[in-house]
């Protein structure tokens, strides 16, 4: 068995309390360095966050502004089939009046013919 004596007993533990203040030493500045890094962390997230309730705030005005043209457009959808309807009547009225029209200016046409009569360049029906 070895025995340690008194003055060996006590270097031994002076030098393990250094060792140990050294590794203390080192972990302090780590966890320092970690600190700092986390703190920078939580300000980046903080940042980011505001940011998220900033554009959620923009898209819930941007999505009532939405709602309102939405209304607008439905106001708007029964004026318009309407309007479309009435084109609708006028494009089929005009078919029906071209079709009259040319046909009167053919019967016209042979009349005139057949009596000679003379058209002003004017009354001539354009086709």
């Amino acid at each position: 068995m070895l025995y340690l004596r008194p003055i060996d007993s006590l270097a031994i533990q002076i030098y393990h309390k250094a060792m140990a203040s050294d590794d203390l030493k080192k972990i302090k500045e780590l966890l320092e360095i970690v600190h700092n890094k986390v703190g920078k962390l939580e300000a980046h997230f903080m940042m980011r966050s505001s940011t998220l309730h900033l554009i959620k705030d923009q898209q819930s005005v941007m999505n009532d502004k939405l709602d309102e043209m939405q209304e607008t457009l439905d106001s708007h959808t029964s004026s318009l089939m309407s309007i479309e309807a009435t084109l609708e009547g006028y494009a089929d009225a005009y078919k029906v009046n071209k079709g009259n029209i040319e046909r009167l200016d053919t019967r016209l046409a042979e009349a005139e013919d057949q009596l000679n009569i003379p058209v002003p360049s004017e009354l001539v029906i354009q086709r």
